[in-house]
């Protein structure tokens, strides 16, 4: 099964809205307004909707991942972007998501975090 998305405050929002236009399962915490909260409360939204998030913030994202194996919370997958794209990128960013989705199946992202490459 494809896995369904969220995308944090900090992913362009038009990639969330180019991703449905083509089939995926995508929200965007813009999409919800769910901006300007922690980082830990977006996972906690992508994961209560059974969602592996996206997110540029490898940070603060890679050091909740490694809380979340040490504490054995459960998450959908974090999928990881080193910096922003831009919205000149957009089309990057949209062949990178969809070219990694056609490679994992949506229970085999749960509990891992992957890094995809920026074209932003």
């Amino acid at each position: 099964m494809i896995p369904r998305l969220y995308l944090d405050e900090d992913t362009i929002p038009g990639l969330a809205r180019l991703l449905r236009e083509n089939g995926y399962d995508v929200v965007s915490a813009h999409d919800i307004g769910a901006l300007r909260i922690t980082d830990d409360e977006q996972l906690a939204i992508a994961t209560s909707q059974r969602r592996a998030i996206i997110s540029s913030n490898h940070r603060d994202f890679r050091r909740i991942a490694i809380e979340c194996e040490d504490n054995g919370t459960a998450h959908w997958g974090i999928i990881l972007v080193y910096g922003q794209y831009r919205r000149d990128g957009l089309g990057a960013a949209f062949r990178d998501v969809a070219r990694f989705l056609g490679e994992v199946d949506a229970e085999a992202l749960r509990n891992t975090t992957h890094v995809l490459s920026d074209h932003g």
